[in-house]
């Protein structure tokens, strides 16, 4: 009498070594595409971002004649500067954010004003009320891994110290122009002369659309809202101790702005996000977490991507309102 065989159904263990070396190859195929897929996305939201701030920006010049100042400088060692960005909040649908603030630096029992907000915002306004301790998208590079981020605890020394600060931080900073001029005081700028006679306003520092105390209207754009960058993008500092979007002190010893708000277009960085904050290209210089450069608003309103390898007297040129130069393609 035969006997039959009765067979198990199964993998046998080189078959399943096997399915799963293949699926592994497919993931590994398709990783590569979904972080692409996903930095696009991130890329196209930075640049929506960009955008939003540049009509801002244009509507408040339709209403006030200019566009807003990029640092607002009392011309006092211990005053701080309301930022561009503070000034176009209704503008961006963030008009119960802006009633928050106090622009008025003559009162000084005022709660909201820039003084007060750097080192006693927490006193001043409750954290569940203050909504300038969370991120604000249109206002992050959503591709920096620390645009999220928010500033806690103690910053500066003596009379500058903030001991208490809250504030989350973002991504885009006002273009000053081609150099930040250390010879002009950064008080009133219609007054004040650098060491060689030449008005400050006109000065090195101050050739750009958004520097302290500015006041620059579409028609100084002498050459050309589609050559003028305006504003552009700069990756986070682990530290998180610059780039408070509403207002800063920014950097000694003229306390500006500089790298709070604004910044040159002398050199472009390609980040270095462990170096030293007080003097590390990542801080002082425009740059992105972006493969291959950063995206500009231009005085137009449009968005461009500059690429890291573009020449520096374009890329300097692209940061002044009137130099006269005649720029190549970017």
């Amino acid at each position: 009498m035969l006997q039959t065989r009765k067979r198990t159904s199964g993998f046998t263990l080189i078959e399943l070594l096997v399915v799963i070396a293949i699926i592994a190859i497919l993931i590994a195929l398709l990783l590569p595409a979904v972080q692409q897929a996903r930095e696009a996305a991130r890329r196209t939201q930075c640049r929506n971002n960009l955008k939003q701030i540049g009509l801002a920006l244009h509507n408040y010049h339709d209403v006030h004649g200019t566009f807003p100042i990029g640092n607002l400088y009392a011309g006092t060692a211990t005053s701080n500067g309301w930022s561009w960005i503070a000034y176009i909040l209704p503008y961006m649908d963030l008009g119960n954010d802006y009633e928050q603030l106090d622009f008025a630096y003559a009162d000084p029992a005022s709660t909201g004003r820039c003084s007060e907000f750097m080192g006693q915002q927490e006193t001043n306004f409750p954290t569940e009320n203050w909504t300038w301790t969370q991120t604000k998208p249109v206002l992050v590079c959503p591709t920096d891994p620390l645009a999220g981020g928010k500033f806690t605890g103690i910053t500066g020394s003596g009379t500058y110290e903030i001991s208490n600060g809250s504030m989350a931080v973002a991504s885009y900073l006002g273009v000053a122009g081609k150099t930040l001029n250390w010879e002009c005081g950064m008080g009133s700028l219609w007054s004040i002369t650098s060491p060689d006679g030449v008005p400050c306003q006109d000065a090195s520092g101050y050739e750009g659309m958004l520097y302290s105390n500015s006041r620059t209207r579409i028609r100084d754009v002498i050459d050309g809202t589609s050559n003028t960058c305006m504003v552009g993008e700069r990756g986070q500092h682990e530290s998180l101790t610059y780039g408070w979007p509403l207002c800063g002190r920014g950097y000694p010893p003229l306390y500006s702005g500089r790298k709070d708000h604004i910044l040159e277009m002398f050199t472009f960085s390609q980040g270095v996000t462990d170096d030293d904050p007080d003097s590390g290209p990542s801080t002082q210089k425009f740059w992105s977490h972006h493969t291959g450069g950063a995206f500009f608003v231009l005085a137009d309103g449009s968005v461009h991507f500059l690429n890291y390898s573009i020449d520096t007297n374009l890329y300097q040129g692209l940061g002044t309102r009137a130099d006269g130069e005649i720029l190549d393609e970017f």
